[in-house]
């Protein structure tokens, strides 16, 4: 399956996209020692990001079983100091096409 872009082709003409580079790696949540790192990655995971969405109104039996579940999938991503996590993001450069002209 070809990995596709967040803005198509037919939108990225019009929305003055000048590139697209998807940029794949890993990411590093550091802490004091692997346990504080943890801790950091599940509390960034709580305060950002679709999970935090997904949990805002859910009583607090869901959330702490959901925080058990993501230290557990973190435990198992150390780094010396750090939680390592794949990561991937796009990044677009784009011109403003009412802008154009002036240039």
């Amino acid at each position: 399956m070809p990995i596709r872009s967040p803005i198509g082709r037919a939108k990225a003409g019009s929305a003055g996209v000048v590139h697209q580079a998807r940029l794949d790696g890993r990411l590093e949540v550091f802490g004091q020692a692997a346990i504080t790192a943890i801790d950091d990655a599940v509390k960034m995971t709580f305060e950002v990001g679709p999970l935090s969405r997904a949990l805002v109104d859910q009583p607090d039996d869901i959330r702490a079983r959901a925080s058990a579940a993501v230290r557990a999938a973190f435990a198992d991503c150390p780094g010396e100091r750090s939680v390592m996590i794949d990561g991937a993001t796009w990044i677009v450069t784009a011109r403003n096409p009412a802008q154009a002209d002036s240039d």
